[in-house]
């Protein structure tokens, strides 16, 4: 469930007039948790980012979960899990 959300909030991003405009140069991401998360592993995102292309937004990899993340342990807000 947690990759289809995702790749269904990736579809409406892309979608979205004017979201390229709030994407900054070093591109963005989106991530969700499974339900009782308990580790980074249970964390789904795009692979790479979502960048502007052509003024749109563009995925640089695909939705998945237990890929490798940019992003540590230390800052992940646990309460948000």
């Amino acid at each position: 469930m947690v990759l289809k959300n995702l790749e269904e909030a990736l579809e409406i991003i892309k979608k979205s007039p004017g979201f390229s405009n709030l994407i900054p140069e070093v591109g963005c991401n989106i991530a969700m948790a499974i339900p009782d998360a308990s580790s980074i592993l249970d964390v789904a995102a795009v692979s790479g980012r979502i960048v502007r292309l052509k003024n749109e937004p563009h995925a640089v990899g695909c939705v998945c979960i237990r890929c490798k993340q940019p992003y540590s342990q230390d800052r992940i807000d646990r309460d948000a899990l």
